[in-house]
């Protein structure tokens, strides 16, 4: 996490014909990827509502905060956060977050084509 987005600082390549790839150094949203769903989780609730409304009010974004919060509650507490089809359609993911030795926040997030992904 950097800043008001999730920078992709690894990309390992999946075996199946059909893959989901994102760009080394890419900027993803917070909000509508598993990846920064998991790093929300992780911060102090008004540290995270910033975020939220700045993503949002930028991108002209209208969703329920209160709802948004409780995914957010659900992914602290399993430690598992989703991206089902948000951020592209046809690709879903699974993340979760932790922070490093100087307590930053990163996260890993397995992204796969949406029809393999209940699978």
């Amino acid at each position: 996490m950097r800043g008001i987005g999730m920078v992709f600082l690894d990309q390992v390549p999946g075996s199946h014909r059909l893959m989901t790839v994102s760009k080394v150094g890419e900027v993803f949203p917070l909000t509508t990827t598993a990846n920064g769903k998991a790093c929300l989780a992780k911060l102090e609730q008004q540290e995270a509502i910033k975020l939220i409304r700045n993503e949002w009010d930028r991108n002209g974004v209208k969703r329920d905060l209160a709802e948004f919060l409780k995914q957010l509650e659900n992914i602290k507490k399993c430690g598992l956060a989703y991206d089902l089809d948000e951020h592209a359609c046809g690709v879903s993911a699974i993340g979760f977050a932790f922070q490093d030795w100087a307590g930053e926040l990163h996260s890993i997030s397995v992204p796969v084509p949406s029809t393999r992904f209940a699978e």
